[in-house]
């Protein structure tokens, strides 16, 4: 053996030595939760990097269907909120403005996935060129009453995140709600239509930056402990999850930040009880490299979005440009359920 190899070898089998030693370094040290977002990072890198090898982010002149490829290897996230046939304005779209939104968008080229076909994405799998997700908040009846049967004659699937505390028969809201037996019709019926969770009942605001999910509560001058916050927001999240695991044929995995408003906290507690993947409403695209618990979506459920608007937000996404924000909702205010308290940022 060369004096050359017999070195190369032995610096090999060092350096080998070293990275053992930081791994079990960072087992050891580092709490359970962040190793697991770096692990999880790393392999969301690993799968952009093999995509990449394979061509997967480069972009065609044109699709099948003669409609040009705006993205490849990413997802377009859609959200809306409420529909109805007589009132417009906020987040509120006619369900005539929502069928013309998916026709206007499947002409162009935009390819419907389901919330599976976007699990196994996430886990490395392929989607279509210029793949988008459908997505409603909050579980309000108007999904079951109008966006299912637009979503059942076209055939596409979607997923609805559901406040269940809205569900009970004494709940105080505005909109009427879908119901358990709606839910468990429509999961019956058809597999590609799913309901997550956004929470059991702290789908409300504390002030502009902080809602029931993200502020520490402070009743009759005692602002609750770090330790009275997480237990309130994990048995909160319990009961959320618990009560649409009876009404989900799939896995209860996902779950969308009431106004898109999110801590550590908030995400440790999430993924300790289940969800892998997380919404905002910020706007963009979802790649291989996006942190799953924190993913980018593009509202819809405006009236100004009208369909050549809607595809246009989505070509700047596709194109990393600057995106013109959607005014913020202007729905009646959601009550606040636990009256008397005030809020301390998490």
């Amino acid at each position: 053996m060369s004096r050359n190899l017999w070195r190369m070898r032995t610096w090999t089998l060092a350096f080998g030595f070293c990275l053992l030693a930081v791994f079990v370094a960072m087992r050891t040290l580092l709490p359970g939760h962040v190793l697991h977002r770096m692990t999880a990072y790393f392999h969301a890198v690993h799968i952009a990097a093999s995509r990449s090898r394979n061509g997967s982010d480069r972009v065609d002149a044109a699709s099948d269907n003669g409609q040009p490829v705006l993205y490849r290897g990413k997802v377009a996230v859609l959200m809306w909120h409420h529909l109805d046939p007589s009132v417009r304005g906020g987040d509120i779209v006619t369900p005539d403005q929502f069928a013309a939104q998916l026709d206007y968008l499947e002409r162009k080229g935009i390819r419907f996935i389901t919330l599976q076909q976007f699990r196994a994405f996430e886990n490395g799998g392929s989607v279509p060129d210029n793949a988008a997700l459908i997505t409603f908040d909050d579980g309000y009846e108007s999904f079951y009453k109008y966006a299912y049967p637009i979503l059942k004659q076209r055939s596409l699937g979607g997923v609805c995140f559901v406040i269940t505390g809205d569900m009970r028969p004494n709940a105080h809201v505005y909109v009427p709600h879908m119901t358990p037996q709606e839910i468990a019709d429509m999961e019956k019926t058809d597999p590609q239509i799913e309901v997550q969770p956004h929470t059991d009942a702290l789908h409300y605001k504390i002030d502009r930056k902080h809602d029931g999910l993200t502020a520490y509560l402070v009743k009759n001058g005692t602002k609750e402990t770090e330790a009275q916050y997480v237990e309130r927001i994990t048995q909160d999240t319990k009961r959320c999850v618990d009560t649409l695991k009876k009404l989900n044929s799939h896995a209860i995995d996902t779950f969308a930040y009431p106004y898109g408003l999110y801590t550590p906290t908030v995400e440790k507690v999430l993924e300790q009880a289940g969800i892998r993947y997380a919404f905002t409403v910020r706007p963009g695209l979802v790649g291989a490299g996006t942190d799953a618990m924190a993913m980018p979506r593009i509202n819809g459920g405006s009236p100004a979005m009208t369909p050549k608007a809607l595809y246009k937000a989505i070509v700047r996404a596709a194109n990393d440009q600057p995106y013109n924000r959607v005014p913020e909702p202007i729905l009646p205010v959601r009550p606040v359920y636990k009256s008397g308290f005030r809020a301390f940022a998490a």
